[in-house]
């Protein structure tokens, strides 16, 4: 037992149960936008990869056209300034 828990303490966070899952706190909206986001990561490591191009390495450039893209944030789908 850890110093300053309590006997009812669990011996250790890892032998905890899983809480129970809320579905009324699901946004089905930002589970669409997340799964659109994964896609497109995954979808420009892909090119990366045929074109290769390093994952660290910037680029000056990537153009996006998505069905869901315009829904994202702003935050999301920011334009960085070009110079």
């Amino acid at each position: 037992m850890l110093p300053g828990h309590g006997a009812d303490a669990p011996d250790s966070v890892h032998l905890a149960t899983w809480p129970a899952v809320d579905e009324s706190a699901r946004d089905d909206a930002l589970v669409g936008q997340v799964d659109l986001v994964r896609r497109l990561v995954e979808l420009g490591r892909s090119a990366r990869t045929s074109a290769k191009v390093r994952t660290r390495q910037p680029l000056a450039r990537a153009v996006v056209a998505a069905p869901g893209w315009t829904s994202l944030p702003a935050t999301w789908s920011a334009r960085w300034p070009t110079s």
